[in-house]
């Protein structure tokens, strides 16, 4: 995984580099050196827009513009201010790079280079500007325009890039925010052992599964590495249906029987163990290798409550948090109970092994419902509070899902970019809950295990969407029955 960094880190590390240049713009020259490397990597040929701001972002930009030229591309700048850094500028103008004052026409170019304000990007681009993206690839440099550095908020006409190249390691908006694309990490001498000197806020994993056809100009340039191996769940010569954990599932009701189903179907999939049903007999109809669950006193080493489980998953909640023995992931349902129920949250803190996994709106919710205070900007310190607040690990899921760990963990947040957005499809999230289950049966509740459930979980959907013509959509259905082929996958990359 990629390290990634806060603006004070990063504008630390950066002091420290200039403050050693053996002359003027050396440091803004090397990470010139890997945004056109970048872009040459991303087009081939066509015309190339840079969109420079006045600062340090923007001389990037003009001086990658001018080695573009050097080799014979065709390239326009456009000062997005009306000025810009005046050696970089200089350096652009002898290359050859055409210097407009105002806008060209749209759609005029094959990719554009967005280096208006890096770390600085607090504010989207103005209309004018921001219809020159249309129909073209665009590459950020550092951070897109318009998405915070470090919360990864995005303003109203932020860039919404297709890569985003960075320098000597990740910016902590990279690990929350879609916006940046693919994240690429430039080689900038002496930038990452500068920033390695400081602790890491978050990580970022990227998931190879939709590629983006791009190769990277390697060792120069580097993606953002993956979550790392999974555990192996195929049985051993000892093994038997109790080896690798029993998974307890309170899913599905008489409105939303398919939630228990698809939960089900995601703990099956996953690991050999056993999976038990409490009070859902349309999973174990589905499913005939499911055992039904005689109550939350069964045996299990993990429960995963609330998917479709209306007004009962409040009493299955209160029953199975008194058992600290089981792992429990809450979910769906489960998430809207506690919200509600002070009484709910008081046991969540008491128990030592508690996983919340909303998606944005029942986030909201819970954030309401269970922390004190306005919430702050910025997913990862909204989780981060609600993770203190009860003591436990929560989930955010979405085109990158964040997990963040209680104080008594000592783990770093975590950004999984699935690199696609296939999961976003109804039911999708009982089947994610069903994988954790599995996987937390498996490992016990820790980064790791709730990491390798969410990876599980994006190739499954990329597995499920492929056909022999290309990439199409998937239900959560097909998702669930893809989780075999996903853990085979990720087994023989390791």
């Amino acid at each position: 995984m990629l390290a990634t960094y806060s603006t004070a880190a990063v504008r630390a590390a950066e002091k420290e580099l200039l403050a050693a240049e053996p002359e003027p713009d050396h440091v803004m020259r090397a990470a010139a050196q890997a945004v056109a490397r970048t872009a040459a990597a991303m087009s081939a040929s066509g015309r190339i827009l840079v969109l420079a701001g006045p600062g340090g972002n923007g001389g990037d930009g003009l001086y990658a513009g001018a080695l573009l030229a050097q080799l014979g591309r065709s390239v326009e700048a456009l000062l997005v201010t009306g000025s810009a850094q005046p050696r970089a500028l200089a350096a652009a103008k002898e290359a050859g790079v055409t210097i407009n004052h105002k806008g060209p026409q749209p759609g005029q170019f094959d990719l554009v280079i967005d280096a208006v304000a890096g770390l600085g990007s607090a504010r989207g681009l103005d209309a004018d500007v921001h219809c020159l993206l249309a129909g073209a690839q665009v590459l950020s440099v550092d951070m897109p325009t318009g998405v915070d550095a470090d919360s990864g908020v995005a303003a109203d006409n932020a860039v919404c890039a297709d890569v985003t190249v960075t320098f000597g390691g990740g910016r902590l908006g990279q690990a929350v925010a879609a916006e940046c694309g693919e994240v690429i990490v430039g080689e900038v001498p002496g930038f990452a052992e500068a920033l390695g000197r400081h602790t890491p806020d978050a990580y970022l994993s990227t998931e190879p599964t939709v590629g983006s056809g791009y190769v990277w100009d390697s060792p120069f340039l580097y993606p953002a590495e993956t979550t790392g191996p999974i555990p192996d769940p195929r049985p051993g010569i000892h093994s038997h249906k109790y080896s690798g954990g029993v998974t307890g599932i309170c899913a599905g009701s008489q409105r939303y029987p398919g939630a228990g189903v698809l939960a089900a179907a995601g703990a099956l999939r996953t690991t050999p163990s056993m999976v038990q049903v409490l009070n859902n007999p349309g999973a174990t109809q589905r499913f005939p290798e499911i055992v039904s669950a005689t109550g939350t006193d069964a045996r299990v080493d993990s429960w995963v409550v609330g998917p479709g489980r209306a007004k009962a998953a409040a009493k299955e909640l209160e029953a199975v948090l008194q058992r600290p023995e089981c792992a429990v992931i809450i979910d769906a349902d489960g998430l809207r109970q506690l919200a509600e129920s002070p009484r709910l949250q008081s046991l969540v803190r008491a128990h030592p092994a508690v996983l919340l996994t909303p998606h944005a709106a029942e986030f909201d919710a819970l954030y309401a419902g269970c922390v004190q205070g306005e919430k702050p900007a910025g997913r990862l310190k909204a989780q981060e509070a609600l993770a203190g607040a009860l003591d436990c690990w929560v989930l955010h899921k979405g085109r990158i899902t964040t997990v963040v760990g209680p104080e008594s963990a000592g783990t770093t947040p975590v950004g999984i970019n699935a690199g696609h957005s296939l999961a976003a499809t109804a039911g999708s999230g009982d089947v994610l809950s069903g994988i954790l289950g599995a996987q937390v049966a498996l490992e016990g509740m820790s980064m790791e295990s709730i990491t390798h459930a969410a990876t599980i979980h994006v190739h499954a959907a990329e597995i499920a969407a492929t056909t022999e013509y290309g990439v199409s959509v998937a239900t959560a259905g097909q998702i669930a029955a893809a989780i075999p082929a996903a853990v085979a996958r990720l087994l023989a990359r390791q």
